[in-house]
């Protein structure tokens, strides 16, 4: 293995009222096969007793330290965690989540072996609850996190990055990858901090383009806890609109954030792509109002705003109909029509897994 000063890995954790689950997280860590890492828990201003957990670990284990912001969110905590590592490679844990004792050393002997740029695990999924519906989404998240044994070189074409992100084990999950640090560093590239939901898949997505070797390791060696009871994703996500909004947030930022490193005009077509796949399944349940006429002024305005309007002749009739959805109810949206988009979602996703099998 390539010698390196200091630390090879390191670990952000952002720390924010997960006492419950602290502990477990952290055992996960101490405890793992390979030692050339440090833990920074990023303390968040809890209001439990996590900061003190964290300070007992501490004392018995002199790779852990325990870092302390004001309160700022997930996003500037990792960011915090970016700026203090010493590691070669970094990897973002949940304080919620645990790991597989071999987690770190099958990633490190990959990303060593391979010299890649980043290194994708496969995860497993722990779910709370049991409800057919959660099971059946379950199932599906399942899938999205297993991945493949295999290796990929030479991602420097805009349509193999983008291509990328629709394999499992990619995106919008930060959590199942070991990342060489220097790329985060050298391309200022942090997580989004105005983002209550959706941060990882603007910060990858960002990422991506700086990519060019990935490896993978075939294994569910991340433990994922899915929709813990008060977590954001289930606070947030509860209300239709409010849940649509996050999203046309994290749209919004993500143009931004590529506009910003001079990467929008070469990836305008995908990300307009990516932007109507990614609106159009809540903006067709959304009850028809004013609301939604509002919502749709604001997307046409994003749109218009970064001149993604340019990208429409490379659609194809599916997307074409997603974006006319999306910004042609400026106007009165009856019932009826609402009806029919639904129903028109409902046999296209049909129409494209016919497709894709």
């Amino acid at each position: 293995m390539t010698k390196f000063k200091g630390p090879l890995v390191s670990v952000v954790i952002p720390v924010y009222n997960v006492q419950t689950f602290l502990p477990r997280c952290l055992e996960s860590l101490i405890n793992q096969t390979f030692e050339g890492f440090e833990i920074l828990c990023i303390d968040d201003e809890s209001s439990d007793g996590s900061a003190d957990i964290v300070r007992s670990f501490e004392k018995h284990d002199s790779r852990i330290h325990l870092l302390m912001q004001n309160h700022q969110g997930v996003s500037a905590a990792r960011n915090f965690g970016i700026s203090q590592a010493k590691g070669k490679y970094i990897i973002f844990v949940d304080g919620d989540d645990w790991l597989e004792k071999e987690m770190l050393e099958s990633m490190v002997e990959k990303a060593e072996q391979t010299n890649a740029d980043m290194i994708i695990c496969s995860a497993k999924v722990q779910c709370e609850r049991f409800a057919l519906k959660e099971v059946r989404y379950r199932n599906s998240l399942q899938s999205a996190l297993t991945v493949e044994d295999q290796f990929l070189s030479s991602l420097d074409e805009k349509e193999d990055i983008w291509a990328v992100l629709k394999r499992p084990g990619y995106w919008p999950f930060i959590w199942n990858k070991l990342i060489r640090s220097d790329i985060l560093l050298r391309n200022k590239i942090i997580f989004p901090e105005n983002l209550v939901l959706g941060e990882d898949g603007v910060f990858l997505q960002v990422l991506f383009q700086y990519i060019r070797k990935i490896a993978f390791v075939d294994k569910p060696l991340y433990n994922y806890r899915y929709q813990r009871k008060d977590s954001a994703t289930v606070k947030y996500f509860q209300n239709s609109q409010i849940r649509f909004e996050q999203h046309v947030c994290v749209v919004e930022t993500l143009f931004q954030a590529l506009y910003q490193k001079e990467l929008l005009e070469r990836n305008g077509s995908f990300a307009l792509k990516w932007a109507l796949r990614f609106l159009y399944s809540d903006f067709v349940h959304l009850a028809a109002g004013s609301s939604k006429r509002d919502t749709s002024k604001v997307i046409c305005e994003i749109f218009d705003k970064y001149r993604m309007f340019a990208y429409v002749s490379s659609l194809n009739p599916y997307e074409r109909r997603r974006l006319n959805s999306l910004i042609g109810t400026t106007k009165e949206c009856s019932q009826a029509k609402r009806f029919f988009d639904i129903l028109y979602l409902k046999v296209e996703n049909r129409i494209l897994k016919k497709k894709v099998s």
